[in-house]
C-alpha cells in the first residue's frame, strides 16, 4: 500500500514520431521515435512524479525521469521494434515515494 498519497493510473500513452525521419549531413538517416505517457495527477499534495521504464512486463524498471512536475513525460529515448513498459510513482513533500502506478506498455514500430 502506497504512503498516505496516491499515484494516479497512467492515463494514456501515444507513440510520436513513429515513420517520420529526418537527415542529417552524413549518409545515415535516423527516425526519431517518441513515447508520451500522461496520467491523471495525484489527489495528494506531492512535489512531482518519477517515471520508470523496463523492457519486460512486471519489471525491473529502471527510472528515466525525476520529480517530473506535471502529469506527462515525453521519452525520446526509444528504440525501433522495441516494446517498453512503464510505471509512474508520486513524490511526497517528505521525499516518500509511493508505489508503482499500474503498468502501460508501448511498442515502438
Amino acid at each position: 500500500m502506497c504512503a498516505r498519497f496516491i499515484v494516479a493510473c497512467l492515463a494514456s500513452l501515444l507513440l510520436a514520431g513513429c515513420g517520420i525521419s529526418h537527415t542529417s549531413n552524413s549518409s545515415e538517416d535516423a527516425t526519431r521515435h517518441k513515447v508520451l505517457l500522461t496520467w491523471n495527477p495525484s489527489s495528494s499534495i506531492i512535489k512531482g512524479y518519477n517515471v520508470y521504464r523496463g523492457v519486460h512486463p512486471g519489471g525491473p524498471y529502471s527510472r528515466i525521469a525525476d520529480l517530473v512536475p506535471g502529469n506527462a513525460y515525453n521519452d525520446g529515448w526509444v528504440s525501433s521494434g522495441q516494446v517498453y513498459y512503464y510505471v509512474v510513482t508520486a513524490v511526497a513533500p517528505n521525499s516518500a515515494e509511493s508505489g508503482y502506478s499500474n503498468e502501460v506498455l508501448a511498442a515502438v514500430p
